[in-house]
């Protein structure tokens, strides 16, 4: 953290970005029956969720269940 303070000066902004789930739209998440996302977690890439990490082509593959 210190490096990036150096690199943006005291009053600059940093964007950190992250490529792992950390939670569900709450829509999604009672859409789909879900209500404790860590529960879910060890299921994601499985099963029913196999297809959770899969990067869509084009946004007709996207669906909530």
């Amino acid at each position: 953290m210190n490096e990036l303070r150096r690199e943006t000066g005291s009053d600059g902004a940093i964007l950190v970005g992250f490529d792992f789930p950390i939670g569900l739209p709450v829509r999604y998440a009672k859409q789909n029956g879900i209500n404790n996302f860590l529960n879910l977690l060890p299921h994601l890439g499985t099963g029913q969720w196999a297809e959770f990490y899969e990067i869509t082509k084009n946004a007709e593959q996207i669906s909530h269940g």
